[in-house]
C-alpha cells in the first residue's frame, strides 16, 4: 500500500482535501482535467454567505500547493485507467498536448503580442474574453502559455501570418514552444483516490426554454459571474452585448421551474442573491429582483445573509411559473404567476439564470474508468446498506464537495476535510513515508548592522499594475533612493524567476517587491528569496495593485505619487529589517473530543483510526446510548471502531473542568465518576452545543478557550468559508451541533472533518509559526501591566523576579499565542514592547520617506 493519495479534480474541494492531506503526511497527486487549477470556485465574484472575494481567498491556497514538495500538480491531463494493486490502485494518466514545454514556459508573456492571430474567445471566461491563439488558459497558477490547436493558422495551415515560421517560436527565449509535442503519460500507485470533480451548471432544454442561446442579454450565473470577477473579461464592470451597463437586472431560480420536478438545493437561490447584492454594490441605484418559488435558506448564515440582500435593496419575488420574451432595445420581459394572484410583468435589461448542478459532462466514463456506481441522479451511489454520505462502492475511493451533489463552497469544504480524513485513515499504517521534508535553506549571511544593499523588482502583473503605472518611470525613481543597490521591473513577479536571479546573485541583503497584495502571495515570495539565499523576514512587499492602479487608475498623477510614496516607505523599512527564525515549540501528539453526538463518536473514531491518540469525554453512560434511531443507524459504524480501538479512551458520565494551554499544548481536568484526572492533548474539538464545563470553581473550558455563542446558542468560529470548522483559538475546532443545528448524516461528515483539521495539528511533532510576535524590552518596562488587558489573544502575564537585590516587575509573551497584532507596542507608555520587525524606529522611518515625496 502506497502513502499517496490521486485527488481527480482541483476545485475548492480537490485543493483543500489535497492542503489536509500533506499536512496529515500523505503525498498528493492532484490531477486537473483544465490546464489550470481552481474549478468553478475560480471564476466567481463573491461567495456568499460571508461575501468574501473568491479569488484573494482561493489564490493563497492555489499558491500553497503549487509550491509544496508534497504534490504532485498533473494539469491538462485526463484518467485514462485504474486497476486494483497491491491492496491501493495503479493509475494511468494521459497527459494532453499544449504545444508549450510547462518546464521551460517562464511566463514572460513575450510570444503573446507576436501572435497574429486574435479574438479567440477564452474558455474560461466562457467565450466572453477575447484572447490569442497562444495564451495563459485562466489568471491562475500553474501559469503556463499554451497554443490553442483550432485557433493557430500555422498548425492547421503552415502559415503564420504572412510568414511560413512559428512567430511565437521566434520569440520564445527559452525555447518553451514544441509544436511536435505529443500526449505525455504518467504512471502512478496509489493507495487511495478522491472524487473531486465537482458539478457544472444545466443548460440544455430548460435555460434555452427561459431565453438562454435565443435572446440578447440572458446569461447564466457563471457567464455573470465573469462580468462581475475584478479578473473577468469587462475588469469586474457588467456590460450588456451591446457594451452599455444594464440598470435593470433580473434572476430566475431555474430549478424553481424545472418540469423534472428535481430536488432543489439552497445554491441556486443563494447564487442568485449573491449576485444581485454584487450587482449592487456596483451600482446602488441598480435595480435587482431574484424570482423564484421561495426562498430556499438552509445553512448556516443563508437566511441572515438573505434578509440583509434583501435590506439593502434586493427583491424577492414568488412566481409558480415563468415565461420569457424579447423587450425593446435588447432588454427581456419576464411574465410571472403565481397561484391566486394577478399575473405580472417585469422588464430586465439583463436576464441571469441560475442554473441547476449537474454531474460534469464526461462523469459516466469516469465513474466506469474508477469502477464505481452512479445512482439514478447521476452522481457516486452507496453501498448497500452503507450510510457514510462520501463513501463509493469501491473501496478506498471516496467522493466530495459538488461530485456529491449540489452544495456551496463551505459544505464542499467541509466534506473535502472528511474524505481526507477518511484517506488518512486508509493510508495510517503507511502514513509519513512518501512525504519528504523541504530542503534546508542555505542562506546569505545578513546581520541587523550591516549597510543595506537593497534590490528593488516592480511587477508589471500583466497589465494590472503596468496598465495604468508607468512602470519604467517609477523604477528609475527607486533606484535613487538610499540603500537602494539595484531596481528592475519584471514581467510577473510570481514566477520567482527575476526575484531568485537576483538574490541568488548574492550582491543584495534586502528586497523590496513592487507587486500584488501580500495576503496572497506573501508566502510565495518569501519561499522565492530564500530559495535565492536570504532569510525570508529581509523581504517587503509594496501592494502596487490593490493599493495604487486598480484604484487610482484614473487619477495618473495621483497614482504615480502614491506608488512613489509607498515605494519608498518600504524601502525605510526593509533597510531597518532583521532576518528572524520561526517560533519552534513541541506539540503533544492526541486530541480531546468533547460531546457525544453523532459528530464527537465520528471525530473520535476517525482520529484513532487514523493512528492518533484520543480521549472522548460525553455526558452519557456509553457511545451512542441518547441517540434516536436514525442517528444510531449513521453512527453504528463509528460506534463499534470505538470499542475495538485501542488509541481512544471514552470518558463516560463526565465534564470538562479547568483548561489552560495553547495550540498543541493543553491540559485538560475531568471530572468522571471515578474522580478529577489530568489529560494532555494538542489539539481540542468542540462536538457538542450542550453545556459540558463543570461549573462553579472548578471552571468552564469555553471561558478558558475563550469561546463565545451566537444568539442561538451555537458556536462562533473564524471568519471565512474556507474555515468552517476553526475557532479563532487555535488548535481548537468544532462540528456537528456545536455549530449548527444539523442531520445525523451531516453531523458524522462534519465530526470526521474536524478529525481532519486536527490532524493537521497533530500529525507533527513539532510546530512552527511565524515569528512576528511581541518583544518585550525589560529594561524600559516598569511592570505597568497597561497591555495585558488590551491584548486579544490574552498572551501576555505580569511576572515579577529578582534584579539587583530588587523585585522587578514586567511582563511576558507566550510566543506561541502572540498574534502579532501590536495591541501592546500601541497601549505601551516607555516604548518597553514592539512587534519584531515593526520595530517604532521603521515605523518613523516610513513617515520621514512619506514626508520627502509629499
Amino acid at each position: 500500500m502506497k502513502g499517496s493519495v490521486l485527488v481527480v479534480g482541483s476545485g475548492i474541494s480537490g485543493m483543500r482535501a489535497a492542503a489536509e492531506l500533506v499536512q496529515h503526511g500523505i503525498k498528493v497527486h492532484l490531477l486537473e482535467e483544465r490546464p489550470t487549477i481552481g474549478g468553478t470556485m475560480a471564476q466567481l465574484d463573491k461567495m456568499y454567505p460571508t461575501n468574501e472575494c473568491a479569488t484573494c481567498t482561493q489564490l493563497p491556497k492555489m499558491l500553497e500547493l503549487t509550491s509544496n514538495q508534497n504534490v504532485n500538480i498533473i494539469a491538462f491531463a485526463e484518467l485514462k485507467e485504474l486497476e486494483q494493486s497491491d491492496g491501493g490502485f495503479s493509475v494511468r494518466i494521459e497527459k494532453k498536448v499544449r504545444y508549450v514545454d510547462p518546464l521551460k514556459c517562464n511566463a514572460c508573456t513575450e510570444c503573446f503580442p507576436v501572435c497574429p492571430v486574435a479574438g479567440v474567445p477564452m474558455d474560461f471566461d466562457l467565450g466572453r474574453g477575447k484572447s490569442k491563439a497562444i495564451r495563459f488558459w485562466s489568471p491562475f497558477p500553474p501559469r503556463k502559455a499554451l497554443i490553442d490547436p483550432e485557433a493557430c493558422t500555422y498548425i492547421k495551415q503552415g502559415v503564420c501570418g504572412e510568414g511560413s515560421e512559428p512567430l511565437c517560436q521566434k520569440a520564445c527565449e527559452p525555447g518553451a514552444i514544441d509544436f511536435s509535442q505529443k500526449p505525455g503519460e504518467v504512471r502512478l500507485e496509489v493507495g487511495a483516490v478522491l472524487v473531486a470533480t465537482g458539478a457544472e451548471e444545466q443548460r440544455g432544454e430548460l435555460a434555452e426554454r427561459l431565453g438562454h442561446g435565443k435572446l440578447d442579454n440572458v446569461l447564466t450565473s457563471l457567464e455573470y459571474e465573469r462580468l462581475l470577477s475584478g479578473l473577468g473579461p469587462t475588469a469586474g464592470v457588467v456590460k450588456r452585448d451591446d457594451g452599455s451597463a444594464p440598470r435593470r437586472v433580473a434572476w430566475i431560480v431555474c430549478e424553481d421551474f424545472d418540469q423534472q420536478k428535481r430536488a432543489a438545493s439552497p445554491v441556486c437561490f443563494m447564487a442568485a442573491t449573491s449576485e444581485a447584492l454584487g450587482t449592487l454594490e456596483r451600482d446602488a441605484e441598480a435595480e435587482v429582483t431574484v424570482i423564484s418559488g421561495g426562498p430556499k435558506t438552509e445553512g448556516k448564515g443563508y437566511e441572515a445573509f438573505r434578509a440583509d440582500a434583501e435590506q439593502r435593496g434586493v427583491r424577492f419575488s414568488n412566481a409558480s411559473s415563468v415565461t420569457v420574451r424579447q423587450g425593446e432595445g435588447g432588454g427581456v420581459i419576464i411574465s410571472c404567476s403565481a397561484a391566486g394572484d394577478q399575473d405580472t410583468e417585469l422588464g430586465a435589461d439583463m436576464l441571469v439564470l441560475s442554473c441547476p448542478l449537474t454531474p460534469p459532462a464526461g462523469f459516466d466514463k469516469l465513474a466506469e474508468l474508477l469502477g464505481i456506481e452512479l445512482d439514478e441522479r447521476g452522481y457516486p451511489g452507496k453501498p448497500q446498506g452503507d450510510l457514510h454520505p462520501l463513501h463509493t462502492t469501491r473501496e478506498g475511493i471516496f467522493v466530495c464537495g459538488t461530485a456529491e451533489g449540489p452544495k456551496g463552497i463551505r459544505e464542499s469544504v467541509i466534506q473535502a476535510c472528511a474524505a481526507a480524513a477518511g484517506a488518512t485513515a486508509r493510508l495510517a499504517d503507511v502514513r509519513g513515508t512518501e512525504v519528504t521534508p523541504p530542503p534546508a535553506a542555505k542562506l546569505h549571511d545578513v546581520r541587523p548592522g550591516d549597510e543595506p544593499k537593497i534590490a528593488v523588482v516592480i511587477c508589471r502583473c500583466g497589465a494590472n499594475i503596468a496598465g495604468a503605472l508607468d512602470v519604467g518611470e517609477l523604477r528609475d525613481y527607486v533606484a535613487s533612493l538610499p540603500g537602494v543597490a539595484r531596481a528592475e521591473v519584471t514581467p510577473f513577479g510570481c514566477d520567482g524567476v527575476m526575484i531568485k536571479q537576483l538574490i541568488g546573485s548574492g550582491e543584495y541583503n534586502r528586497l523590496v517587491l513592487g507587486a500584488c497584495s501580500p495576503r496572497t502571495h506573501e508566502s510565495l515570495f518569501q519561499q522565492y528569496i530564500e530559495a535565492g539565499g536570504l532569510n525570508r523576514y529581509l523581504l517587503e512587499i509594496v501592494n502596487l495593485r490593490n493599493h495604487c492602479a486598480w484604484v487610482h487608475a484614473k487619477d495618473r498623477e495621483g497614482l504615480a505619487r502614491k506608488a512613489r510614496t509607498l515605494m519608498g516607505m518600504g524601502v525605510a523599512r526593509v533597510a531597518l529589517s532583521e532576518p528572524l527564525e520561526p517560533i519552534r515549540f513541541p506539540v503533544t501528539q492526541s486530541c480531546l473530543v468533547v460531546g457525544g453526538s453523532p459528530a464527537g463518536l465520528a471525530c473520535a473514531a476517525r482520529l484513532g483510526q487514523m493512528g492518533f491518540e484520543t480521549r472522548l469525554v460525553i455526558r452519557e453512560t456509553e457511545p451512542g446510548a441518547a441517540l434516536e434511531a436514525e442517528a444510531k443507524a449513521v453512527t453504528e459504524p463509528a460506534v463499534r471502531s470505538l470499542g475495538r480501538n485501542g488509541k481512544v479512551k471514552v470518558y463516560p458520565q463526565a465534564r470538562v473542568g479547568r483548561l489552560e494551554g495553547y495550540v498543541g499544548n493543553y491540559k485538560a481536568e475531568v471530572f468522571t465518576p471515578e474522580g478529577p484526572q489530568e489529560l494532555l492533548a494538542g489539539a481540542l474539538v468542540v462536538a457538542t452545543g450542550e453545556k459540558m464545563g463543570q461549573a462553579g470553581e472548578q471552571g468552564d473550558f469555553e471561558q478558558a478557550l475563550y469561546l463565545t455563542r451566537d444568539d442561538d446558542s451555537f458556536f462562533v468560529g473564524a471568519l471565512g468559508n474556507l474555515n468552517p470548522l476553526d475557532f479563532n483559538t487555535d488548535g481548537v475546532f468544532m462540528c456537528g451541533g456545536a455549530r449548527e443545528d444539523c442531520s445525523a448524516a451531516w453531523s458524522l461528515v462534519s465530526g470526521e472533518a474536524a478529525a481532519s483539521r486536527v490532524a493537521t495539528v497533530i500529525a507533527q511533532s513539532q510546530a512552527e509559526k511565524e515569528p512576528l510576535v511581541s518583544q518585550i524590552i525589560d529594561e524600559n518596562c516598569d511592570g505597568c501591566a497597561y497591555c495585558i488587558e488590551p491584548c486579544p489573544a490574552h498572551a501576555i502575564t505580569l511576572i515579577e523576579y529578582m534584579k539587583k537585590g530588587e523585585i522587578k516587575k514586567t511582563v511576558q509573551v507566550n510566543e506561541a499565542l502572540c498574534k502579532g497584532c501590536g495591541s501592546c507596542m500601541a497601549t505601551c507608555p516607555k516604548q518597553g514592547a514592539y512587534v519584531r520587525n515593526f520595530k517604532p524606529e521603521q515605523f518613523a522611518a516610513m513617515v520621514r520617506a512619506v514626508l520627502e515625496v509629499a
